[in-house]
C-alpha cells in the first residue's frame, strides 16, 4: 500500500519434504530375517517431541541412536524416540540401528528446520485513517504475537500476518511496536501512524530568482509562517513525483526527510529534531531544481522528529538561468548521411577549460581515440556555439609516419570541384540554441577559394602527412561526414 515502508527478507528454506515414515535396510541376516518393523513415524518438525513404533523380532531388542538430540529406548518390542527443538534452518538426520540376535536394522530419523519467511519487517508506515496490513507468511513453528498499544491489531492467518491499525484522530504521529515470536526467531515491527493530513492555511510560499552556481541551479524557497511553526522545505522537480502528490508528500517526501534528520543528529549537527528544522518564516537556498516545473513543498515536522500533518506546497517553474557557455554541455543526436551512410551519432558536448573551451567527442561516430575529440567556444554575445578548422592530435601509422587529425570542412566550388579546407582556425559551424534549449541549429560556415565565399557542406576528419617527396599530402577517413546545416537535438 501507498503508506508502507517495508523491509521484506527471507530466511533460506529447509531441505524439500521427503517421503513420511521410516527408511529400512537389512543389514545382517538371510531370507529367513526374524527383525523388522510394523510401522512407525519418525519425521519432526523443528519443535521435535516424541514418537514410538513397534519392532517384530525373535530375540530382545536393543537400539542406538548416532545423534544427541536424537534419543531412542527401547521397552520390550516398543521403540520410543525423542527430538529435541532444532532452531537451525536445515533438516538434519539421524541413524537409528536395531539389533537382535545377529540380525540389525537401521532407520532414519528426519527433523525438518526451521521455515520462518516473511517476518523480517523492520516498520510499517499507515495514514491517518486506518489500515489493514498484510503479509504473506510461511512458518512451521508456532507463532506469538504481542502489541504494545490498543490501536494495533496483530492477527496470524493462513499463510499471512496481518496487521490492523485504527484511526488517528490525534493531531501527532503515534508509534507503537508489534513483538512476535517464532521458534527461536524474535523480533519488533515498529509500527507508525501520521496524523490527518492538513494543508495549512497559515504558512505562505514563494519561489525567489534562480541563479546558477556551476554545476547547480540555487533556488531560494520563501516561507512566511508562525514563529512557533517546525518544517522542513525542499524544492522537488516535477517529474520525480509519482502517484497521488499529497500520498507522495507524507509517504516518500517525508520519510526521506525523517532520514536525513536522523542521519545528521547521528554526525553530530544537532542535539534534538529542533536545532535541525526550519522555524516560522525563512528564505532558504535550495538544490534539486531543474530547468521547467518544480515544487516547493513544505511539511511539518515537530520537535520528537515525526510529522505534525500540516504541509503547503506551491508550484513553480525555473528557467534556464545558465550561461550560454553551459548551456551546450550534454548530449546531442546528430544525424550523418551521405551515399553511403545514413546513421546518427550522439554528440557529448563537455566542459574542457572552465569558462573557456568546450569538447566535443563523437563527431563522424569516432568513439574510443581521443585524437578525434574538437574542441569548440562559445561567443559571448549571441551564445553561439562556434567550431573552427583544427588539428585535433597526432599518432603514428605504419604506412605514412607521422600523421596529423584535422577537423576540416568540405566546400564544393562554382566549377563543382569537391575540396577540404586546409587552413586551420576557419569557422566551420556555428550552433544557435532554442528557446528552451532542447534543440539547437548547426549551420555553415565559409570558406574563401579564388576570391569567392563558399558555404561548408559537411564537417570531416582527415589525416595530413609527409609524402616521400617532401609534400604534404591527405586522405580522409571513410566514416562519413556530418552534414551542414541541420537540426540537432538534446538527448535526456
Amino acid at each position: 500500500m501507498d503508506s508502507k515502508s517495508i523491509k521484506i527478507g527471507l530466511l533460506v528454506l529447509a531441505a524439500a519434504l521427503v517421503a513420511a515414515g521410516c527408511g529400512k535396510e537389512q543389514e545382517v541376516g538371510g531370507s529367513g530375517r526374524t527383525l523388522s518393523v510394523v510401522s512407525s513415524d519418525l519425521v519432526f518438525q523443528p519443535d521435535g517431541g516424541r514418537s514410538e513404533f513397534q519392532v517384530e523380532a525373535a530375540a530382545d531388542v536393543s537400539v542406538m541412536s548416532d545423534r544427541a538430540w536424537c534419543e531412542a529406548t527401547v521397552s520390550g518390542k516398543t521403540v520410543s524416540v525423542a527430538v529435541g527443538p532444532n532452531a537451525g534452518v536445515e533438516s538434519r538426520y539421524a541413524r537409528l540401528t536395531l539389533t537382535s540376535g545377529t540380525e540389525s536394522l537401521g532407520i532414519t530419523v528426519i527433523q525438518y528446520g526451521e521455515v520462518v519467511v516473511g517476518l523480517d519487517i523492520d516498520n510499517i508506515i499507515v495514514p491517518a485513517e486506518g489500515d489493514t496490513v498484510a503479509f504473506d507468511l510461511k512458518v512451521n513453528v508456532a507463532v506469538t504475537l504481542e502489541s504494545d498499544q490498543p490501536w494495533i491489531h496483530p492477527r496470524l492467518e493462513p499463510g499471512r500476518l496481518t496487521v490492523g491499525v485504527e484511526r488517528n484522530d490525534g493531531l501527532s504521529t503515534r508509534t507503537g511496536t508489534v513483538t512476535y515470536r517464532a521458534g527461536s526467531v524474535t523480533g519488533r515491527i515498529e509500527v507508525l501512524q501520521n496524523p490527518p493530513y492538513v494543508r495549512t492555511e497559515d504558512w505562505e510560499l514563494a519561489f525567489g530568482e534562480a541563479y546558477y552556481e556551476y554545476p547547480d541551479f540555487r533556488v531560494p524557497g520563501i516561507v512566511t509562517a508562525p514563529a512557533e511553526d517546525l518544517y522542513v522545505l525542499y524544492c522537488v522537480p516535477r517529474g520525480s513525483i509519482t502517484g497521488d502528490f499529497e500520498t507522495w508528500i507524507f509517504s516518500v517526501l517525508a520519510v526521506s526527510a525523517r532520514r536525513d534528520l536522523m542521519e545528521r543528529l547521528e554526525a553530530g549537527e544537532g542535539t534534538s529534531f529542533g536545532d535541525l528544522l526550519y522555524a516560522g518564516s525563512r528564505t532558504v537556498v535550495l538544490d534539486g531544481a531543474e530547468v521547467g516545473s518544480n515544487f516547493l513543498v513544505a511539511i511539518g515536522f515537530g520537535e520528537n522528529g515525526y510529522v505534525t500533518g500540516k504541509y503547503q506546497y506551491l508550484e513553480g517553474t525555473v528557467t534556464d538561468v545558465r550561461p550560454p557557455y553551459f548551456k551546450w554541455v550534454g548530449n546531442w543526436s546528430v544525424s550523418r548521411k551521405n551515399n553511403n551512410y545514413d546513421t546518427t551519432d550522439t554528440w557529448v558536448i563537455s566542459i574542457k577549460d572552465l569558462g573557456r573551451t568546450l569538447n566535443i567527442h563523437g563527431i563522424e561516430g569516432f568513439d574510443n581515440p581521443s585524437r578525434y575529440d574538437a574542441e569548440a567556444t562559445v561567443d559571448e554575445t549571441t551564445g553561439e556555439l562556434v567550431v573552427v578548422t583544427q588539428d585535433c592530435g597526432a599518432y603514428d601509422d605504419s604506412s605514412r609516419g607521422r600523421v596529423t587529425v584535422r577537423l576540416s570542412g568540405e566546400y564544393t566550388t562554382a566549377s563543382g570541384s569537391t575540396y577540404y579546407s586546409a587552413t586551420l582556425n576557419l569557422v566551420l559551424l556555428r550552433g544557435t540554441l532554442s528557446r528552451d534549449g532542447t534543440s539547437a541549429g548547426l549551420s555553415p560556415g565559409t570558406v574563401i577559394s579564388g576570391g569567392n565565399p563558399y558555404p561548408f557542406n559537411n564537417l570531416q576528419f582527415y589525416g595530413r602527412y609527409t609524402n616521400a617527396s617532401g609534400g604534404t599530402s591527405a586522405f580522409s577517413w571513410n566514416a562519413g561526414p556530418t552534414q551542414l546545416p541541420q537540426t540537432i537535438t538534446r538527448l535526456p
